[in-house]
């Protein structure tokens, strides 16, 4: 125990890359993952394909395969990029696959009827979607989303591959400089649960908020 307090601060820096990269990349993910489920139900067909493919190519994609392509494809095409933002870009990217078939399950959890009478009042297609359905599904999406970002949370571990000094990464340096193992990894065990639950709960209470009414 002394030992994991004598090194604290390393380990809380590291805890706060964790969060920077877990809600960053979840941010990342939630903008290009809503624009992606909007593709997914478009009228045009082009944009359902590339939907489709985006939603395929993340979710068949390991984290650890995406955030070598930033770290060693972006340079090479000019991007003057940090580590850090490397594993963001990577992060946010790989959500934003699960971010989109989230937002679209909410899409289909919209009666049919909604649109029905948005069109019946003359709306097109982009408002309907903008001031009808959107707002809906992502109210519906709220137990899936928080879902995903709990799983982000153990996700951005791989960033410590290219030497992004998550909490893990962290923990794991000091294991090797200490030749003690178990402290640093019961650390990030407990602070993986302690942010898991209390992503849980925020997640229950927002539900109950802005839960659909039937």
């Amino acid at each position: 125990m002394q030992i994991v307090l004598d090194n604290l601060p390393r380990l809380l820096r590291g805890l706060g890359v964790t969060l920077q990269l877990t809600i960053g990349g979840f941010l990342i993910g939630l903008v290009i993952g809503t624009i992606i489920a909007v593709f997914r139900v478009s009228p045009i067909k082009p944009l359902r394909v590339l939907g489709a493919g985006y939603v395929a190519a993340m979710v068949n994609s390991p984290l650890i395969f995406l955030v070598f392509v930033a770290y060693y494809g972006l340079p090479k095409l000019g991007a003057l990029l940090t580590n850090f933002q490397c594993a963001l870009i990577a992060v946010g990217l790989y959500i934003g696959g699960y971010v989109a078939e989230a937002v679209r399950s909410g899409f289909n959890a919209v009666s049919n009827g909604q649109a029905e009478a948005a069109r019946a009042i003359g709306l097109t297609f982009g408002q309907t979607l903008t001031h009808v359905i959107l707002p809906q599904a992502l109210r519906s999406s709220v137990g899936p989303l928080a879902v995903l970002l709990n799983a982000n949370y153990r996700n951005v571990a791989v960033a410590g591959i290219i030497g992004v000094s998550e909490v893990v990464k962290a923990g794991s340096d000091l294991s090797d400089e200490t030749a003690k193992q178990y402290p640093f990894f019961v650390f990030s065990f407990l602070a993986f649960m302690v942010l898991g639950f209390t992503t849980a709960a925020f997640a229950g209470w927002l539900d109950n908020r802005v839960a659909v009414k039937r």
